[in-house]
């Protein structure tokens, strides 16, 4: 197995010093993907030059497997050396506010007047100048539902719908106010001066996806990701891979919370009206309590509202339904089972150390090990 190092596409193997173990996939207990700083040393007889932005790619047999941004650099005289700071492709997107202005035209990413989830992902990477393939994820199921519906015969019924993430939509409207106390159009924020604080980065609204919708970015090309389902790949022990470091029990738990379902069953033109004038309050809609100390809070952003299209529905009489239902909690239906109740869960936590591997994306990290050409897996497993 070989490993090399390009710098804006020039060769340093000679020049590189040292380099940390470097991250295959690296994801939070909640699922949501981290962008990890990676330091690597370059000595300062390297030809090429190092600038922010500088673009550092890892190759395994050609592979490649890392492809990273230069975010810091500092010389160090007694080594005679640059200490070199890495982040992921990924960290463009954090460098984007979700507004109208930065997103500019969205037209190539609606789905009649509305987002799909998958299509809102393509737009965040795309406008980065990132390409997204979510071919694996587009029909992923999410939930069955129960739900009432009332036809203009007065006819009450009682079905049930599988719910895919496709199924769903989203406003624009509503997206651009995501994360503010009120709601109201996109130009009425955008002249609010004290809203834009709690404008929320691109990055932020994908990682609560990943983590809502159960799927994660893999990294597969030049600038190039493409989207898979999370899950709890188990690395089996065998003769290569028998060297296990550790293994433990880490406590997560949350306070309750109280989840108001203020949007429950709210119509898609009773939805355009709060949000295409000014002002309205929604202090109603969701209360998190602090988890307090030694337990973990997870961010919930006020109007990032997902609705269920009536495609999602069965309609057996096909006469003048409610044209979108609002899923209660669809939007977060893992995020509530998981961790909106009060409840206290252990996990397994497995290190596991072996050879270099390039096929586990499904576990908690995956950091590779150039010099000694091994991985260092942590895997978990809630109990």
């Amino acid at each position: 197995m070989t490993f090399s190092v390009t710098l804006d596409g020039h060769n340093i193997d000679d020049h590189l010093i040292q380099a940390a173990k470097i991250p295959f996939v690296e994801y939070t207990r909640a699922g949501e993907p981290i962008i990890s700083s990676v330091k690597i040393v370059i000595s300062s007889g390297c030809p090429y030059n190092i600038s922010i932005n500088s673009v550092v790619a890892f190759y395994q047999n050609g592979n490649l497997f890392y492809y990273g941004l230069v975010k810091g650099k500092e010389y160090d005289n007694e080594t005679a050396a640059y200490n070199v700071t890495l982040e992921s492709m990924l960290t463009l997107l954090r460098e984007k506010i979700i507004d109208q202005t930065t997103m500019g035209d969205i037209s190539a990413y609606l789905y009649g007047p509305n987002f799909r989830p998958t299509l809102l992902m393509k737009c965040y990477f795309e406008k980065c100048g990132l390409t997204l393939d979510t071919s694996l994820i587009d029909n992923l199921m999410l939930a069955q539902m129960s739900y009432i519906f009332y036809t203009t015969r007065g006819l009450t019924m009682m079905g049930t719908a599988n719910i895919s993430l496709n199924n769903l939509w989203q406003r624009p409207a509503t997206l651009f106010a995501i994360n503010q106390s009120y709601a109201a159009s996109a130009d009425f924020i955008d002249a609010d001066n004290d809203a834009k604080s709690s404008k929320i980065t691109f990055w932020d609204h994908f990682c609560r996806m990943c983590s809502n919708f159960g799927v994660v970015p893999i990294m597969v090309g030049v600038k190039s990701y493409k989207m898979v389902q999370s899950g709890s790949f188990a690395v089996a022990d065998d003769d290569s891979y028998t060297k296990k470091i550790a293994t433990d029990y880490a406590m997560y738990s949350m306070d309750s919370v109280a989840v108001r379902a203020l949007w429950t069953g709210l119509q898609s033109n009773w939805l355009d009206a709060y949000y295409n004038g000014a002002k309205t309050n929604i202090t109603d809609q969701v209360l998190v309590n602090d988890a307090g100390s030694g337990k973990t809070t997870l961010p919930w952003y006020n109007n990032d509202i997902w609705f269920a299209a009536n495609g999602a529905i069965v309609n057996s009489l096909g006469d003048n339904l409610t044209t979108y239902f609002m899923i209660p909690d669809i939007r977060y239906s893992s995020l509530v089972q998981k961790y909106f109740e009060e409840a206290v869960k252990n996990f397994l936590v497995t290190k596991i150390e072996g050879p270099a591997r390039f096929d586990q994306v499904a576990v908690r990290s995956n950091l590779i090990d150039i010099y000694n050409e091994t991985s260092e897996i942590v895997q978990e497993t809630s109990l």
